[in-house]
């Protein structure tokens, strides 16, 4: 089993830092949101309507997002090369979530007035994010994952004594 790869120097980056943030403030919000109209203090539209139909579909997938944004931030912040893994995997959810909500309500003419201007912010706050979260994380991803030049190999291992690898620190440019 391999040690994680650490992220420190990347995670003194102030894009890394915020993005750490940014996924945890986006988890604790959803979390919020939820306990808000489970708690009866947000209204999706009376029962039984088609918008309380549509956003009552989404519980599961958004504790998963939650769940997911969570382990990015706090991964990025402790500079663990995985949180880039978790940051691409909720940015891919985000971005889907937000892409399935930007049709539903575009499709329901739900964005005229007060309320649907901040349905559209959020949405489109879902679909930047989940945008820039793909490419970041990507970005992360694939400096963490590239070959150095000259490669230090470990020792030999007791599986057929191939040598394997160090790890390398991330370095994002």
């Amino acid at each position: 089993m391999t040690e994680p790869i650490e992220l420190r120097e990347s995670c003194r980056d102030k894009t890394a830092r915020t993005a750490g943030w940014v996924t945890i403030a986006g988890g604790a919000g959803m979390v919020a949101f939820w306990a808000l109209l489970f708690g009866g203090l947000v209204d999706v539209g009376p029962e039984g309507s088609l918008v309380h139909a549509f956003e009552m579909a989404f519980p599961i997938a958004d504790a998963l997002l939650a769940a997911l944004l969570f382990l990015a931030g706090v991964s990025l912040l402790k500079g663990r090369s995985f949180g880039a893994f978790w940051l691409v995997a909720a940015a891919g959810i985000t971005l889907y979530l937000g892409v399935l909500d930007v049709t539903f309500y575009a499709r329901q003419g739900l964005y005229a007035g007060g309320s649907g201007l901040f349905e559209l912010a959020v949405n489109a706050a879902c679909v930047g994010g989940g945008l820039f979260g793909l490419r970041y994380g990507w970005k992360l991803w694939s400096a963490a994952h590239t070959r150095p030049a000259a490669v230090t190999p470990w020792p030999a291992t007791s599986h057929g004594g191939r040598r394997r690898e160090r790890p390398r620190r991330l370095e994002v440019a």
